[in-house]
């Protein structure tokens, strides 16, 4: 009977330790499927956030390299516009030094066409630089006549007058006549039929 017995506990023990190892089983391998999971999804989202920041890294690069584009098409438009101003300059006062250095009679013809254009009654004095040798008496007289507008000439020390031109004087006016004044007043005209001639369509 003892005999028994002693078998059926150590039958019961085995069965036991049988059930025990398959549950120990079954948990391993329920935790190992559930590693598996894990790391699968973990490398999903790592791949996920790979492309994303190789995305961003790019739209980053791609929004440098346009920045870096318009900054030098900025540069480069803003050097040409510099030469251009320059050129323009070099234009204008090479024209005024031509007309500094105009013949009597270009200059004459000139100072005619100017006095034709700004006739005011109001003025009775042609004021001209002290050293301007191409307007003369005797030539203000016979336009004078041809005018009809009495015009005394007057020579004076200054600074207006030096590059050509004259000043008008009255009583209580004085037109300004001198060739850097004109040519600022039509300078915005001028400075397009300028640029035409000498950038066309640059």
């Amino acid at each position: 009977m003892t005999q028994q017995v002693l078998g059926d506990l150590e039958g019961l023990k085995e069965q036991i330790r049988s059930q025990g190892k398959q549950k120990c089983d079954q948990i391993l391998r329920e935790a190992q499927a559930k590693a598996q999971e894990i790391l699968a999804e973990a490398q999903q989202r790592a791949a996920k956030e790979k492309e994303l920041i190789l995305a961003e890294a790019q739209q980053r690069a791609q929004r440098q390299q346009k920045q870096l584009e318009i900054s030098a098409e900025l540069a480069e438009r803003k050097e040409i516009l510099a030469v251009k101003r320059e050129l323009l300059e070099q234009a204008f006062a090479q024209a005024l030094s031509a007309f500094s250095k105009l013949p009597q009679e270009e200059y004459q013809e000139l100072i005619k066409a100017f006095l034709e254009e700004t006739k005011d009654p109001a003025c009775q004095q042609l004021v001209i630089s002290a050293d301007e040798e191409r307007i003369t008496p005797e030539f203000l007289a016979g336009l004078s006549k041809e005018l009809d507008w009495p015009l005394e000439l007057v020579r004076e020390e200054n600074p207006r007058l030096t590059k050509g031109g004259f000043l008008l004087r009255g009583e209580k006016v004085e037109i300004d006549c001198t060739i850097p004044t004109l040519l600022q007043l039509d300078r915005a005209q001028l400075e397009s039929e300028v640029a035409q001639i000498l950038f066309g369509d640059l």
